[in-house]
């Protein structure tokens, strides 16, 4: 069973995305559409999730984790991290981003 989910896992992984702004500061993104599209499914099809629905509450939030891994990029609140981007319907997961620390 382990073997299954980390082979399903690995099936949904992708690589990050590098953008340099007009000032050149690198900003690296990772947003994985399939695995976004695969949320929002697998909540319709549980029925946690109506689309009908007109009184559905969305809600996005941003939280900085600091890390010292490798990849970590210097933020604003002057440590190493990742801001991660959450998206939610009626406190449903719909949609995850993950940026570098040094990424609006």
């Amino acid at each position: 069973m382990a073997d299954t989910l980390l082979r399903k896992q690995k099936e949904l992984d992708t690589e990050k995305e590098t953008y340099i702004s007009s000032i050149h500061i690198e900003q690296e993104f990772n947003m994985n559409e399939n695995m976004n599209k695969l949320l929002v499914k697998l909540l319709i099809q549980c029925k946690l999730l109506n689309t009908k629905e007109n009184s559905n509450i969305f809600d996005c939030n941003n939280q900085f984790i600091p890390t010292d891994k490798y990849d970590s990029k210097r933020c604003y609140k002057k440590a190493d991290g990742y801001f991660q981007e959450i998206a939610s319907i009626n406190n449903h997961p719909v949609y995850i981003e993950n940026r570098n620390g040094n990424s609006n």
